[in-house]
């Protein structure tokens, strides 16, 4: 059964985390050492805020990942808010237009093409589609407007597949989700993408968040290419 709004709703609500500085315009939990990678919160987020993106529409907006050269971004169906006509800014503060050229609101997914042939794309890697561990490290980047990137880091707790929470499968983990972080990464220490940020339960702010896992992604993606 396609999952319904009154389903999805309840994964938007997010979560306000508050946020003490990297250098330069990120903004993160105090920066910490990856116990399984080689890079530190601070420097995956650098070396990866040029992928994420803030999408704007005339009512919101929220955070987009890029995942392809050609200027494809990937962000949650919720975030476009019905748009087919969506504004991008670029992690050097360029707004560019973009439009929805896939919409899958039963997977809370939307794929946006940038209009902007001239920007240098930088996509994200997808990461495989076996689920992580449980207890893997994440990191959580949003890039929400004037605040900056929006970096948190926390723990993958399990993949709940459809029918368990929802109609579709989600990541659960304890990274915190700020609010306008929604489509952006959630990435594994060598920054692969693991998933896209989704929200959390709109009556549990303490609980955990929610991400739509590579697998799915890639699924989503497969159709266009």
């Amino acid at each position: 059964m396609p999952l319904s709004a009154s389903l999805v709703r309840p994964f938007l609500v997010v979560l306000t985390v508050l946020a003490a500085g990297c250098e330069g315009k990120v903004l993160s939990v105090p920066p910490v050492e990856h116990p399984d990678g080689d890079c530190s919160l601070c420097d995956l987020a650098r070396d990866k805020r040029s992928s994420v993106v803030r999408i704007q529409t005339p009512t919101g907006s929220g955070s987009g990942t890029v995942v392809d050269a050609r200027g494809w971004i990937l962000t949650n169906a919720h975030v476009t808010r019905g748009r087919h006509t969506i504004w991008i800014e670029t992690h050097e503060g360029q707004l560019v237009q973009g439009r929805v050229i896939r919409i899958a609101p039963s997977e809370d997914l939307a794929l946006i093409q940038a209009d902007a042939p001239w920007v240098l794309w930088r996509p994200v890697e997808l990461a495989p589609d076996e689920p992580p561990a449980p207890d893997s490290f994440a990191t959580g980047i949003g890039y929400p407007g004037q605040e900056g990137w929006l970096v948190a880091h926390g723990r993958i707790r399990a993949l709940r597949p459809p029918g368990d929470l929802a109609a579709i499968s989600f990541l659960e983990c304890d990274v915190p989700i700020f609010p306008g972080s929604s489509g952006g990464p959630l990435l594994d220490s060598r920054g692969r993408l693991l998933g896209l940020l989704t929200g959390r339960f709109r009556d549990d702010p303490d609980g955990p968040s929610f991400a739509r896992p590579a697998s799915a992604l890639r699924r989503f993606l497969d159709a266009v290419r």
